[in-house]
């Protein structure tokens, strides 16, 4: 295996989203670029010992920083690690990597997230409307489990109005009494998506598994579906 180049930048600020969802971002090392949808490794030392943990970048490439989102697992070594973790503090990681990428043009494009999958998947989109300048319809549906788990719902929006050719679907799995939007699971609304175009899959296997099945039945070629798993 090729070693890879290690990046050491501050962090820059961080906050939590829902009471398990963390944003963080680190500073842009100068000459570091990458592809929307890509991922890059933090470097973690505990004592002795140094794992490497994969993170979605959520930033599109015109961005001045690097953004994560990422869901804080107790006892995990890279949620320990970013919950100690200040701003101003020093942190290494390698990459870019991955092949979870958007290389397609004049084609609609349609996205399917729950929770933390959304990372690569708001770098991809924000790419295509903010960078590229797609014209092309492009629809998100995002699955949290309750009203409290739901994040970025002002990005989208904003992101909505600014751009006439993208829409958004939030639904729960688990809603309770106050919400009157979308419920069930992300392949419930799988009939919002055109009928053709690139989709882009993203979050944990049996969401994964069960979405890709859903747009085989529709007779979605399997070239035209795109997943990574969380």
């Amino acid at each position: 295996m090729i070693a890879q180049k290690e990046w050491k930048s501050p962090c820059l600020s961080k906050k939590m989203l829902t009471k398990d969802m963390l944003e963080l971002h680190i500073i842009r090392p100068e000459s570091f670029t990458y592809a929307a949808g890509q991922f890059i490794q933090f470097v973690i030392k505990n004592g002795d010992e140094t794992v490497l943990r994969a993170f979605s970048l959520a930033s599109h490439p015109a961005q001045p920083d690097l953004e994560f989102s990422t869901k804080l697992i107790p006892g995990g070594r890279a949620s320990t690690f970013f919950s100690n973790l200040s701003p101003e503090d020093e942190v290494v990681f390698q990459g870019p990597n991955g092949r979870f990428i958007c290389t397609t043009e004049n084609q609609p494009l349609s996205f399917i997230a729950t929770g933390a999958g959304i990372a690569p998947i708001w770098g991809i989109i924000t790419d295509e409307l903010m960078n590229k300048k797609n014209p092309q319809p492009i629809h998100f549906i995002f699955g949290v489990r309750s009203e409290a788990d739901i994040f970025w719902s002002e990005r989208l929006n904003a992101l909505a109005n600014a751009h006439p050719n993208f829409s958004f679907t939030i639904t729960l799995s688990q809603p309770e009494g106050s919400w009157s939007g979308k419920t069930g699971r992300v392949t419930t609304h799988v009939h919002l998506l055109p009928k053709h175009g690139n989709f882009y899959l993203c979050g944990n296997p049996d969401m994964v598994k069960d979405a890709r099945a859903t747009l085989l039945e529709k007779n979605i070629s399997p070239t035209n579906i795109h997943f990574e798993i969380f």
